[in-house]
């Protein structure tokens, strides 16, 4: 419930060599602080902002495109939280877990579908919390990968359709040596 961050972007293009240079920043910002009520409903607002400039380039050989894309959270501020699922309302900041996020794409354009993969890695700097005067490591620095299938297809005119594919691997959720990596699969198919 509740809104989610305004986004803001910026965006330039340069052609460069066989290619296409992309760039530009990304600025979003909460309007309030994140809250989790007594019934365990969460607003959508993250509670802080953050600027994210990014670079990116791509080739079009024929029917093949394929390049790549680096965003940095450069400037994170701190995220405001309020709890209120316990015993008494927590409020607690948020501070760091900065994001690296590099990705790099193929797509093979035929007439009605193009066939695509995009890999996608984020390195995500430690994040430490602060509640009631205490501070505590709260997510140490980790690494999430993301692998997508996709083809869109002009099944008619005016109705795209886009069949999704991505396969997910983050850090285990226990810290513990013998732990294992998450990883999840998700089938999805949307009219775009």
């Amino acid at each position: 419930k509740g809104l989610l961050d305004p986004d803001f972007y910026l965006n330039g293009m340069i052609t460069a060599g066989p290619g296409t240079l992309h760039f530009g920043t990304h600025f979003t910002y909460s309007l309030e602080k994140s809250k989790l009520d007594s019934d365990s409903n969460r607003n959508q607002a993250s509670g802080g902002w953050v600027l994210i400039p990014f670079a990116g380039y791509e080739v079009h050989t024929g029917p093949h495109l394929f390049g790549g894309r680096l965003a940095y959270e450069l400037i994170k501020g701190d995220r405001k939280f309020s709890d209120s699922s316990g015993t008494s309302e927590v409020d607690y900041t948020e501070t760091g877990g900065e994001e690296l996020t590099t990705t790099f794409f193929y797509e093979y354009q035929m007439e009605t579908v193009t066939l695509g993969t995009s890999l996608e890695v984020v390195a995500a700097k430690e994040t430490e919390i602060e509640a009631n005067g205490l501070t505590g490591n709260r997510h140490d620095a980790s690494t999430r990968e993301t692998l997508n299938f996709y083809a869109p297809m002009q099944t008619m005119p005016n109705l795209p359709i886009l069949p999704h594919l991505a396969y997910f691997r983050s850090p285990p959720l226990d810290p513990s040596p013998d732990s294992s990596p998450a990883s999840s699969l998700l089938l999805s198919c949307a009219r775009s």
